[in-house]
């Protein structure tokens, strides 16, 4: 390694491996056999509708799978593909903090840590918000940390244009203000900074790029603050021991066990003053949200990527404190399990459904399958539409149906839409495209459930046509029922 590195220099190993392991990641990615998610599903069908704001999250997952999606097309593939590229940004600008900090072998390092992570590699097979929020969070922290160095108003722009462009990707980037507020609290040196207009300023102006959101939110009822507290109070009723036991553990699986232990015995000695003002800097932008995970595992069940953006200052703090204590054999180790854990999550994905687990256990059960529950759909429309009594629309119960629906059937002219029992809206769907007596009918009601009786009731005809029986793997096969509905009496 260090021949190659004399002869090509850190940039350039480090672009030549970056560039090897995302070719890789879009590769694996072209032949995951595992359909969308329903939330990935969602994230689709809000990209067909630009807008300032969506139900559950602010609006920068949908643009980004809109761009992703009109230069490449609608496929799984598609709409998954921003996520390796964020990710090789992502990884791009932490070995930018870390270089920033310790020099270019540890920028190097660092970089190479955070883009082989096990929950990186995960997160490559999906989209999610975190994917964005992960680039903006490391660009702010780049700036932030050479603003520190400067105090200048380059700097204070970049936090500012990150920070404000990560409030769209996931409220959760307030957080990062709280982190930098926490660091200068605690540093003798950059204290000062506390006192700084200009740092200040860039926090307030970033904020402002939330406005357009706050405003759809002012126009929707503020269902998307509202989403969040029924969100916690479900969490909250299904919080157990085990499960908070098991968001622990899950960081030792995201970001490795290695690089995870290694970073509590990190935290722990920089308690007792071990560590100087770079570490105290990685500390803050990291340790607040592990406890604040901790924290929130008293309350209500937390998931384990809440503590995603920890993973950018912990790549580096980790690294730091490996090579500059000499640390290489835990550093390989490492580095052999995260490479380890790329291929066979590559492979997994590519597997899907198809490898026998010990008791048939399915860890892609949801999804797979909706494919399968378009088609059943599609045949019944199709059929009707031959007889000449076409569906009007396509009816479902819950969110996660609504949205495979919309993905999976969007090649069909015929709308779907969602069930409203009534009161406030519970989901995008209900707010955006509740079934209404305007819908009219005749209607195809596609559901996993059986229906209540009461909705039933509110259709002058009512009937289940057909049973499907639904293959998902190695997972137990699920019963899709197909009613036909027709004079619906409700508002």
């Amino acid at each position: 390694m260090a021949a190659i590195v004399e002869r090509y220099g850190y940039p350039a190993l480090f672009a030549a491996l970056l560039a090897g392991v995302t070719a890789f990641r879009v590769l694996a990615l072209y032949f995951n056999a595992t359909e969308l998610f329903y939330d990935e599903a969602q994230y689709w069908s809000w990209s067909l509708e630009p807008a300032a704001g969506y139900y559950s999250k602010p609006p920068l997952i949908a643009l980004v799978i809109a761009g992703a999606t009109t230069i490449c097309g609608d496929s799984e593939f598609c709409v998954r593909l921003p996520s390796p590229l964020l990710h090789a940004a992502t990884s791009i600008l932490v070995a930018a903090i870390g270089c920033r900090l310790y020099g270019a072998r540890i920028g190097f390092w660092s970089g190479l840590v955070y883009l082989t992570l096990p929950g990186v590699s995960f997160s490559s097979n999906i989209i999610s918000t975190d994917v964005p929020l992960l680039t903006c969070w490391a660009l702010a922290l780049y700036g932030f940390a050479g603003f520190i160095e400067k105090q200048d108003w380059r700097h204070a722009f970049l936090i500012a244009f990150a920070f404000g462009v990560g409030l769209n990707a996931k409220y959760a980037m307030l957080f990062f203000a709280v982190c930098a507020a926490i660091y200068l609290l605690v540093s003798e040196r950059d204290r000062r900074l506390l006192r700084s207009g200009k740092l200040w300023l860039a926090f307030a102006i970033g904020t402002l790029f939330l406005l357009p959101n706050l405003l759809w939110n002012l126009d929707n009822d503020f269902s998307t603050l509202a989403h969040t507290a029924d969100n916690a109070k479900l969490q909250a009723s299904r919080a157990s021991v085990l499960e908070m036991l098991g968001v622990v553990a899950g960081q030792f699986g995201i970001l490795g066990p290695v690089l995870f232990t290694a970073y509590i015995v990190i935290a722990l000695a920089a308690l007792r003053g071990i560590y100087g003002e770079r570490e105290k800097l990685l500390l803050a932008f990291s340790l607040p949200i592990f406890g604040f995970l901790a924290f929130m595992n008293f309350a209500l069940r937390a998931n384990a990527n809440w503590a995603a953006p920890a993973f950018v200052a912990a790549a580096v703090l980790v690294t730091a404190v490996f090579i500059n204590g000499g640390h290489w054999r835990a550093m390989r180790w490492s580095m052999w399990l995260h490479g380890a854990v790329i291929v066979l999550l590559a492979g997994a994905f590519w597997q899907a459904g198809k490898i026998s687990l010990p008791g048939k256990a399915e860890p892609f059960r949801r999804v797979l399958g909706w494919r399968a529950v378009a088609d059943a759909a599609d045949r019944e429309l199709r059929e009707k539409a031959r007889e000449g009594k076409p569906y009007k629309n396509v009816f479902t119960l819950r969110r996660s149906a609504t949205a495979q629906m919309l993905y999976y059937l969007r090649h069909s002219k015929r709308p779907v839409l969602a069930w409203h029992p009534g009161g406030r809206p519970r989901d995008h769907y209900q707010l955006t495209r509740p079934y209404r007596k305007s819908s009219g009918g005749p209607t195809l009601l596609v559901t996993f459930l059986t229906p209540p009786a009461g909705l039933l009731a509110q259709f002058a005809t009512a009937r289940m046509i057909k049973l499907v029986t639904i293959a998902r793997g190695n997972a137990s096969p699920r019963t899709l029922r197909l009613y036909h509905l027709d004079g619906y009496r409700g508002p």
